[in-house]
C-alpha cells in the first residue's frame, strides 16, 4: 500500500521545489549573463517568452524581438515563422488584432518561401 501511495505521489514530489530554489524563469534570466553562442542565446530568449506570455506580454514581446533577431541573422527559417506566429498570437490577446495579423501573415510568407 505505501507503495502505491509513493508511487501515486511521486510526480508531485518530482515537480516540487525548495522554497528558496529560483524559478524557472529566474533561472534563464541568469543564463543571460553567460557567455553563449547564439543559438543557445536564442532558446534561452524563447523560455522567458514562453515564462512571460499571457502574463507579462511587454516583455514577453522584447525577448520574442530578440529570438527573431537571432534567428535572422543564423537564416533559421523554421523558427522564424514559429516566431512570428507567436508574436501574432500575444498582440491578438493583447488587443492589437492589426499587428496580430501582420505578424501571422509575416509568418505565413516565411513558410511559403521555404
Amino acid at each position: 500500500m505505501s507503495l502505491y501511495l509513493l508511487l501515486q505521489a511521486y510526480p508531485t514530489l518530482c515537480a516540487a521545489q525548495a522554497p528558496d530554489a529560483p524559478s524557472r524563469l529566474d533561472s534563464l534570466l541568469l543564463r543571460l549573463h553567460d557567455p553563449l553562442v547564439d543559438s543557445v542565446r536564442r532558446e534561452v530568449h524563447l523560455g522567458i517568452f514562453m515564462e512571460l506570455a499571457f502574463q507579462d506580454n511587454a516583455r514577453a514581446l522584447a525577448h520574442l524581438d530578440t529570438c527573431i533577431q537571432i534567428a535572422e541573422a543564423e537564416n533559421a527559417i523554421r523558427s522564424l515563422g514559429r516566431f512570428y506566429n507567436n508574436q501574432g498570437v500575444i498582440h491578438n490577446i493583447s488587443g492589437r488584432p492589426d499587428q496580430a495579423l501582420k505578424s501571422f501573415l509575416k509568418g505565413a510568407g516565411i513558410y511559403r518561401i521555404r
